[in-house]
């Protein structure tokens, strides 16, 4: 909650009028942010009225007004944001649901193994290890993700889920050789 608070006072010292003129857009946006933030978690349960669904389909409205003179962490932190909601929404789509109601009663090893991105360890080294091993191995061991859903879903679905998964790995900054 002091997170919230102190993004809102900074963020209302920051903006001047001609950035922006409804000070409750920047409320609601602040918001938004903030329940995705603390509800990110729900979004592996994929459910479209979990509360960090429902935020990631208003996010894309807040962006230019989060970003509108914000500093370069800001903006990093924004787009981070931005990306995993792009992730959260398309996981949501009627393309993606058909497909993954495909690849869930296969319990494919590939599939069942997948961890983009791995917990967090105390150890730093480790860490480091763990996330060089995560973004060699992003889309699964030799690929795998890319022949388990272009098998069952088509190239199309593939090329989709590819592109959506890309844009989240850029924005890691483990994952910085691209």
């Amino acid at each position: 909650m002091k997170f919230y608070i102190f993004i809102i006072l900074y963020l209302f010292t920051v903006y001047a009028d001609d950035c922006l003129t409804d000070k409750q857009k920047l409320v609601q946006c602040l918001k938004t942010y903030n329940d995705i933030r603390q509800n990110g978690a729900t979004a592996l349960e994929r459910k479209k009225d979990g509360p960090a669904y429902k935020g990631c389909l208003e996010f894309p409205k807040c962006v230019d007004v989060l970003k509108c003179k914000a500093d370069n962490d800001v903006i990093i932190g924004i787009d981070k944001m931005d990306a995993f909601c792009d992730v959260v929404t398309y996981r949501e789509t009627k393309e993606f649901a058909e497909c993954d109601a495909k690849l869930d009663p296969k319990k494919s090893v590939c599939v069942q193994e997948w961890k983009p991105f791995p917990d967090k360890v105390d150890d730093p080294v480790k860490m480091t290890q763990i996330q060089e091993e995560a973004c060699k191995n992003y889309f699964g061991k030799d690929n795998c993700l890319e022949k388990e859903i272009t098998g069952l879903c088509g190239a199309e679905i593939w090329a989709n889920f590819k592109r959506y998964f890309l844009h989240m790995k850029k924005l890691d900054p483990g994952c910085k050789d691209l």
